[in-house]
């Protein structure tokens, strides 16, 4: 249910999510995600066609691999905290979860949650969701009230989100953070240019965001559409299949990391271009060699 990424399938320098297809071909392959979402991840190595076995001492017919993994990862047996955003919006829901190999057979870990604008915080218990020392728990976010403890904890934009954990083995104070964000992303410049018969949009926006651009002929429905799932804060999209000298006209969708999400049009209308035409082009299917016809 969760995200999926393919070897060798890359945008922009890094993994996409969720890719269409993979790569069959190549015996070295690589995963690049800049900014992984917390959590756990799940490594499949899959052959596609082994034509010698590789390890005699098996029975069955093998291939044998070299895996390499890098990045912040924790260390064995040391407690982690996982916070499921880097920033959060309000009213939304924050997803707490421990994972501590030393208290599996406990049933549940109270926890207290803070922010800038509630120092006290809020408490927070997470229960056991398997019987290997994982637990979790979601805690509703608002940004109205006053800071008392009530079952939301309140920010304001800009708060500091900090939870701590007293990791018994090895003795350490394991910490999550995160950020409030509770301003709506904004497009900055927008460029729409025919390029090579397709449209090219380059859009900047104030943040990183994952943008989603809906289009339609002027009198049909926006039921086209190009994305880019990953955040970042320059995208380009090349719009193709488009019909001739057709007026279009789209709207472009922001999600930032916090979960802000908006709908953006020009001057409270969508954005607006016509279909490319095809380019003039000379075609020759035959010549007369005349190279040939010189002598030294």
């Amino acid at each position: 249910g969760g995200v999926r990424y393919a070897g060798n399938q890359f945008s922009n320098g890094e993994a996409v999510p969720n890719p269409s297809s993979s790569d069959p071909l190549n015996n070295l392959e690589g995963i690049l995600i800049k900014e992984p979402e917390p959590g756990e991840y799940t490594v499949r190595v899959i052959a596609r066609r082994i034509v010698e076995d590789a390890l005699q001492a098996t029975p069955e017919i093998d291939q044998d691999f070299a895996l390499v993994i890098s990045g912040g990862l924790q260390r064995p047996g040391e407690g982690l905290l996982i916070l499921d955003r880097p920033a959060y919006t309000a009213p939304a829901a924050i997803t707490l979860r421990l994972i501590d190999e030393d208290l599996v057979g406990q049933a549940a870990v109270s926890l207290r949650m803070r922010s800038d604008s509630e120092p006290q915080g809020e408490a927070i218990t997470l229960t056991a969701i398997d019987d290997s020392g994982n637990f979790e728990a979601s805690l509703t976010t608002t940004r109205v009230g006053s800071p008392q403890e009530d079952g939301s904890l309140l920010l304001r934009d800009g708060d500091l989100i900090t939870v701590f954990y007293d990791d018994a083995d090895p003795q350490q104070r394991r910490s999550a953070t995160a950020v409030a964000d509770l301003r709506e992303p904004d497009i900055e410049g927008i460029a729409i240019e025919n390029q090579f018969g397709k449209i090219r949009i380059d859009l900047d926006t104030d943040e990183a965001t994952r943008v989603t651009i809906r289009y339609g002929t002027t009198n049909g429905p926006l039921d086209l559409e190009a994305a880019n799932p990953n955040y970042q804060s320059a995208h380009r999209f090349f719009l193709d299949t488009l019909i001739r000298d057709e007026n279009y006209r789209f709207v472009v969708i922001l999600e930032d990391r916090a979960g802000n999400t908006v709908e953006r049009s020009e001057a409270n209308r969508v954005f607006e271009f016509v279909g490319p035409s095809a380019p003039t082009a000379l075609l020759v299917d035959s010549f007369y060699n005349d190279i040939s016809l010189l002598t030294p």
